[in-house]
């Protein structure tokens, strides 16, 4: 061939030289297949895609197979490549292969293929290192296994390395090259882009280098057009770099001084922009630039900014990376301005921590708060380090320490007399007796709170103090106190961006609402908590949220939906606080035993209180406040079983606790149960005594579910005293119907109407004038129900399930029926009921 492919004499003419190479590969593959490697086509001159497109040509019908590749991004305009790849598509057999980027799951097979088995730890670590680049991913794999820097876990697969790994010296010497390819001018534009960032604003770029704007752009499109960097889509003048590697590259190679010296003309830069247009503040982005140029003050401040910024976006894992970098950069300042700032940033990092629940790193950030006060003698610093250690304490069910606390920092805010001092440790005590259930100390310390609060301008701590009482009037039944405090405590947490009182605000208006029947405001509200809840990362009111949604469709009726949620929030609660059972977890229990009791499920519903019961012997939060519910419950399930005696004595116990601590909900709840229990003993004068009060007390707090509840019970309860139960059929009727009309959610609306309760008290209402007749035989009221429904041919399922009763209660009335009767068989029985005038 001739030169320069061999050794002959050299072409005269440039179709001569093409004549000859075709020739000989014409030549070689006439005696077997070949195959052609032609890589980085994107690099090639003219001439040489020339030759391509002549060679091949010439040999159409050769066994010669042509590998080529090239970047087509490279393939612009400009390029030999633009005109000559439409004929080689249209005029040859091609084949084009898109080679994309790796995905994980191709990661993942390259290391097991490659290396062996690896963890996904390793596959995410190498693909967010590459991209997904094969040639970077193959490389880096390879330094990183000869080099040995992959640990093993006990099933010995890979883990990713322990500390970070400089790129392989071939990358380097392959993305040097290839930028170097590129001319001086783009090699130094993308050195300042690399200290920029991986992302980058070419303004920031251009001030930093000072060119004027026709240098600047030749050289932005050679980047460009080499595909080392492309543009953000949909941000203007911002790009990045293709590969992450390449910046890392790029940075690497500049001696130190030089990238500090870079790193502070970029963040005078940014602060330039940020005084001219203060919408584009980048804290995030000084702080790291500021810190990169050991200028350790302003990255100190602009870090502490930057997680003030990501708080208010509810973005808190962003908070608490920002905030650690201050706590960093601070070591490395003066003492005076370490001593200024470190509590600022211990506070606030705390606060985060618990908005993630991480209740044990808020508290070490408390204590270390506390002991800088101390050791500087700050007063007003360690009455609010106090305050937020209690309250880290409750959160890990620490009762003691968090009371001894609370008191301390409300001594501390006494003696000094600041207003908003005195009104965070308020606020803090209230809470803290709240949860002990001293409920009337909890409501001075939290109504004198919110009077310094509103006195002081402290809006954060005005919401705060606003939960507590909203929560108190929830469990007084002063709903619509509850909702005005909820409803402003809400509105104060968007504004001041508290994501853990924003939760909280959500929660307490999903109940209020809940508790008075407007349910579908409620669900609406506590799904808008859940959403906020999730995109704070903020877990220990999600998981508040997610069962209160469940207690919500239980008051619809709806079991299933119920039993949903309550699992949802049983997950959350339980992996969100390593081995402590939380508050949550243990009312997710007893919602599930609710729900499974409410569809008629009697052995899970006993095994959820089975797993709850040893939880009774906790006394560390709130207990009164489950503690009540499990007793209501207990009766519950006791009148399910049949067991009216255990039934009666569980709501005796119930009302008990729920009068002293003035609850009148749970009050007319335990009088409804216990009105229930004395029915089913034939007690009908204690019933009707017991439901009469239970419906007084539910008229009194206007409480939703139980005014058409306890006056259907009423009802049966005057129809087996052999009075006339219509009125009060129809008034709860009126009531269930009003509640109805006031969702607007279709959907929501029929589970209310079509629940079986309310199926029930139609039914009730239907059969009114026949329940009050006089009881034939001696049968009770319930034998007279269990009878009626036994002639309509339901089985002693389908009776149980629409007495809420269990099928062995039924199965006791039926025997019960036929002696009173003298029958033999369930015909002989219906017959009797008709005699009697019963169907």
């Amino acid at each position: 061939m001739p030169a320069p492919f061999g050794h002959g004499p050299p072409a005269q003419t440039a179709h001569h030289l093409m004549s000859a190479v075709a020739a000989h590969l014409r030549a070689v593959a006439a005696s077997r297949p070949l195959v052609l490697l032609v890589e980085d086509l994107h690099w090639a001159d003219r001439d040489a895609v020339e030759l391509l497109e002549v060679a091949t040509r010439a040999l159409a019908k050769v066994p010669l197979l042509v590998l080529a590749s090239y970047r087509p991004e490279a393939a612009r305009r400009a390029h030999p490549l633009y005109d000559v790849l439409p004929r080689l598509l249209r005029d040859r057999p091609v084949e084009c292969l898109r080679l994309d980027e790796l995905g994980l799951g191709a990661v993942a097979d390259l290391v097991a293929a490659r290396a062996g088995p690896g963890t996904p730890d390793l596959a995410a670590y190498l693909h967010a290192r590459t991209d997904g680049h094969p040639l970077f991913l193959v490389e880096l794999l390879h330094d990183l296994v000869e080099r040995r820097l992959l640990p093993r876990d006990e099933a010995g697969r890979l883990l990713p390395p322990t500390r970070h790994v400089q790129v392989p010296i071939l990358l380097r010497h392959v993305v040097s090259h290839r930028v170097a390819r590129l001319g001086a001018e783009t090699e130094e534009l993308l050195a300042v882009a690399a200290v920029a960032g991986e992302v980058w604003d070419l303004g920031v770029v251009e001030a930093v280098l000072g060119w004027e704007e026709e240098r600047l752009l030749r050289a932005l499109d050679r980047a460009l057009r080499s595909d080392v960097v492309v543009p953000v889509t949909g941000e203007g003048e911002r790009y990045r770099f293709r590969h992450a590697l390449i910046r890392e590259v790029l940075y690497g190679e500049q001696v130190a001084r030089r990238r500090r010296h870079l790193h502070q003309r970029v963040a005078r830069v940014l602060e330039d922009d940020m005084a001219t247009d203060r919408q584009v503040a980048n804290h995030a982005g000084l702080a790291y630039h500021f810190g990169a140029a050991e200028m350790w003050e302003p990255a100190a401040r602009h870090a502490i900014a930057a997680g003030d910024e990501a708080r208010d976006r509810s973005a808190c894992h962003g908070a608490v990376v920002a905030y650690q970098q201050a706590l960093a950069t601070l070591a490395r300042t003066t003492p005076a301005l370490a001593r200024e700032l470190l509590p600022t940033v211990h506070e606030r990092l705390g606060q985060a921590h618990l908005v993630l629940g991480q209740p044990e790193a808020a508290e070490a950030d408390f204590r270390r708060m506390l002991d800088g006060a101390l050791a500087t003698r700050d007063r007003a610093t360690e009455g609010r380090g106090l305050a937020w250690l209690s309250y880290a304490r409750r959160r890990l069910y620490s009762p003691v320490g968090s009371h001894d606390a609370a008191v301390a920092a409300l001594a501390v805010a006494r003696d000094i007399g600041e207003p908003k001092l005195l009104a965070l440790a308020n606020w803090n005590l209230a809470h803290v007796h709240e949860i002990e259930g001293d409920l009337d100390r909890s409501l001075r310390h939290a109504a004198e709170a919110e009077r310094l609060a509103r006195g002081s301008g402290a809006a954060e701590l005005l919401g705060r103090s606003l939960l507590v009482l909203a929560q108190l009037a929830i469990w007084h039944g002063r709903y619509a106190d509850a909702e005005r405090s909820a409803r402003e405590a809400l509105d104060l947490a968007r504004t001041s961006h508290d994501a853990l009182a924003l939760a909280a605000a959500h929660w307490r208006l999903g109940i209020a609402l809940g508790e008075v029947g407007r349910y579908g405001q409620a669900r609406a509200v506590l799904l808008s908590g859940v959403a906020g809840a999730e995109e704070a990362g903020e877990r220990y009111y999600l998981a508040k949220l997610l069962n209160t949604l469940g207690w919500l469709h239980i008051e619809l009726g709806d079991a299933e939906g119920a039993l949903r949620w309550d699992r949802e929030a049983l997950v959350i609660a339980q992996g969100s606080h390593g081995g402590r059972v939380t508050e949550a977890e243990r009312y997710s229990l007893l919602n599930l035993a609710t729900d499974e009791l409410a569809a008629g499920r009697l052995e899970p519903a006993a095994a959820h209180l089975r797993a709850f019961a040893p939880l009774l012997e906790h006394r560390d939060y709130g207990r009164f406040r489950y503690l009540n519910r499990y007793q209501l419950l207990r009766s519950e399930v006791g009148l399910a079983q049949g067991n009216r005696e255990e039934a009666l004595r569980f709501a005796a116990e119930a009302g008990l606790l729920a009068e002293t601590k003035a609850m009148p909900k749970n009050l007319a709840k335990s009088r409804l149960l216990e009105g229930r229990a004395c029915l089913g003993l034939g007690q009908t004068e204690a019933a009707v005594e017991a439901l009469t009060e239970a419906t007084a007390l539910a008229d009194r707090i206007g409480h939703g579910s139980l005014r058409w509840q306890t006056r259907l019970w009423l009802g049966r309860a005057g129809a087996a005293a052999g009075g006339d139960a219509a009125p009060h059929f129809d008034i709860a009727s009126a009531w269930l119907h009003a509640l109805a009309s006031a969702i607007d959610d279709q959907d929501l609306r029929d589970r209310l109407l079509g629940a079986p309760l309310a199926r029930a008290l139609e039914e009730a209402r239907t059969d009114a004038p026949a329940r009050t007749a006089a009881r034939p035989a001696g049968l009770t009221e319930r034998e007279v129900e269990v009878l009626v429904l036994l002639a309509r041919h339901q089985t002693n399922n389908e009776i149980a399930a629409e007495l809420f009763v269990s099928p062995r209660t039924v199965t006791t009335h039926v025997a019960n029926i036929f002696g009173k009767l003298g029958v033999a068989n369930r015909r002989a029985a219906a017959a009797a009921a008709a005699r009697f005038g019963l169907l």
